[in-house]
């Protein structure tokens, strides 16, 4: 009876060893998860820049995972390839891109893109002088939204952005000072001089 049990407790006791080698043994850790990849293409430039909207493009390294661009959704195509177009807010603007794959560590990546309104004379240059009291003054503005002023007077702006205002000089010389504003971002200001030589 006894050796009967020993045999019992050697089985048992093998099985066990079985078991634990087959787990890898009591302490085992999970082999570790293999991290996706994404590889932005697009923009190139993190600088500033004046578009209503940005094109995010990149490549995620699993073409099955699941991805979105501020948590909307985007279709991957074969090689795992993604496009996004996501639109801008005057200032800073955060973009979280975000890859999911069962069985995998997800990944994220992140971009600041900074959207500013920009204002350009063309005409006239500052110290320049004319010898009649009117001068033209022309520019251009980034966004055909904004509300641009000459001395204060409303000015049209145009399907291209270009402006222009006739000004009349009264004065041997003249400060310009042309504003241009969205909503309620801080109105970007330039000034310049003109010289009336006729003035008297």
């Amino acid at each position: 009876m006894r050796k009967y049990r020993n045999v019992v407790v050697i089985g048992i006791v093998v099985l066990a060893a079985l078991l634990l080698a087959a787990c890898g043994g009591s302490n085992a850790r999970p082999a570790a998860q293999e991290r996706l990849r994404i590889e932005l293409t697009s923009p190139t430039i993190r600088g500033a820049v004046t578009e209503a909207e940005t094109t995010i493009t990149g490549v995620v390294s699993q073409a099955n995972a699941r991805v979105t661009v501020n948590d909307t959704a985007v279709t991957l195509g074969s090689d795992g390839a993604f496009t996004s177009t996501v639109p801008l807010v005057y200032g800073s603007n955060r973009i979280v891109i975000r890859a999911e794959a069962e069985g995998m560590t997800a990944a994220s990546r992140t971009l600041t893109v900074t959207r500013n309104l920009t204002l350009t004379i063309d005409s006239p240059t500052d110290g320049s002088s004319v010898s009649q009291n009117r001068v033209a003054v022309s520019g251009r503005v980034s966004d055909t939204e904004a509300k641009v002023t000459v001395v204060g007077i409303p000015v049209a702006v145009q399907a291209d952005g270009t402006f222009s205002h006739d000004l009349t000089l009264h004065y041997p010389s003249t400060i310009v000072a042309i504003s241009a504003a969205v909503g309620d971002i801080t109105p970007i200001q330039q000034q310049l001089t003109v010289a009336y030589t006729g003035a008297r």
